[in-house]
């Protein structure tokens, strides 16, 4: 009787992991007992996938730190970010200065974003990548604002350009000059006419459907009232224009979606000294680009990253972070970090998080205080709100009472003046 010799195969794991843990794994512990008989079986039939992260840490610290020559500085939204992501895991943020942690750098999050990479720090030995050591980064994608022209005068100003509003006056000194020559020509024809103030009334009553004393019949009559009533639509057209542009939003630029048209638009590129994004972009397209590294200094001013958007001639390089976390397939923190970072995005977090950085009072290194970001926001922006429907409705209807008033005084007036004169 041949004997059959059955391999049996005892397996061993290290996880599941406990929130506690935080990166330490436990003695290797025992799982099954896999036994190659017929087509093999496990013995115990136990599940060989538990979880092997928790959805959240016992506030396991997570070192940060920049890379190189870059600066540490963040702004607000920045350090809102990281905390928001990393506390709904229960990890604790962790400052580090230590030259070995030169791969564990974040650069730039919230304003300039260009990589995203952490460990978990309880061991020294970060020198290499295991399944038990997750190197962790976010998908970026590299665009550029399109240059927004900041316009330091009023509205009224923008309704038209300066050629036609140069030529508004013209028409206004010429139409002076031709009615006050026409008026001399034609007292003698018409006497009702003998008076500049009766030539805009009779006109104004024309435009109305009013009759008037005495209809114009000759050609200088005529003149005058056509030279005039062209006079009243440019003006009507200005105001209309200058009302309506306090109501509606001013309309934006196209942005610039690829490198081509970013070559065409022949734009200086800022960056903050942190971002080595434009640095890869001068690499990658040689001297079509003129850069600025200088250009905004975060940390040694307190103008925000925002000001830049609004400078002519120029644009920001900047990426945005895809919540879709790239993570090695060997590693089993995709999925709670993943649903983390969805659940607060999802949950409206990215609306909060501007709210926070419009009205927080921490500082941006110390310095830009909620105070500071009011006055550049004043500065920068033009916000449409009903502040200027309040302003100009009044006045719309202010003027429309004059004229009535006016009106019916010139009526009273004149029928007053006509009897009297009987």
């Amino acid at each position: 009787m041949k004997k059959i010799i059955h391999l049996v195969s005892k397996l061993y794991t290290w996880f599941p992991f406990t929130n506690d843990q935080c990166r330490q794994c436990k003695e290797l512990s025992f799982l099954d007992t896999w036994r190659d008989e017929q087509n093999g079986q496990f013995q115990y039939d136990r599940n060989l996938f538990p979880q092997k992260i928790p959805n959240t840490f016992s506030k396991c610290p997570l070192i940060y730190n920049a890379l190189g020559e870059f600066y540490k500085e963040r702004s607000i939204i920045e350090w809102i970010i990281l905390n928001s992501t990393f506390t709904s895991i229960n990890v604790t943020l962790i400052d580090s200065d230590n030259e070995t942690y030169t791969d564990a750098h974040v650069l730039g999050l919230g304003a300039i974003a260009y990589d995203l990479y952490y460990r978990f720090s309880n061991d020294s030995a970060l020198d290499h990548i295991s399944i038990t050591q997750p190197h962790i980064y976010s998908d970026l994608k590299i665009y550029v604002h399109c240059p927004k022209k900041h316009v330091l005068y009023g509205n009224f100003h923008k309704v038209f350009n300066s050629s036609l509003w140069v030529l508004f006056f013209v028409t206004c000194i010429i139409s002076s000059m031709v009615n006050y020559i026409m008026h001399k020509s034609i007292r003698i024809e018409l006497p009702g006419f003998r008076e500049i103030s009766y030539n805009f009334y009779f006109i104004w009553s024309i435009l109305t459907s009013i009759s008037v004393p005495k209809i114009p019949k000759t050609t200088r009559v005529r003149l005058l009232f056509l030279l005039l009533a062209c006079y009243a639509l440019i003006m009507s057209t200005i105001f209309q224009s200058f009302f309506t542009s306090f109501l509606t939003e001013p309309v934006m630029e196209r942005g610039i979606t690829n490198i081509e048209e970013l070559i065409r638009k022949n734009i200086t590129v800022l960056s903050e000294l942190e971002t080595g994004s434009v640095a890869f972009l001068f690499m990658y397209i040689g001297g079509y680009l003129t850069l600025n590294y200088e250009g905004i200094r975060i940390q040694n001013s307190n103008i925000p990253i925002e000001k830049f958007l609004n400078i002519e001639n120029s644009a920001v390089i900047t990426t945005e972070m895809d919540m879709k976390l790239k993570i090695s397939n060997r590693m089993r923190l995709e999925k709670p970090c993943y649903f983390n970072v969805m659940r607060s995005f999802e949950s409206g977090l990215f609306i909060k998080l501007l709210d926070d950085y419009a009205s927080s009072d921490r500082n941006i290194n110390g310095t830009l205080t909620r105070d500071n970001i009011g006055r550049y926001q004043q500065e920068e922006y033009f916000v449409i709100d009903l502040k200027h429907l309040r302003i100009v409705f009044p006045v719309y209807l202010f003027g429309i009472a004059v004229s009535i008033f006016v009106f019916i005084f010139e009526i009273v007036s004149f029928k007053i003046f006509k009897y009297s004169s009987v």
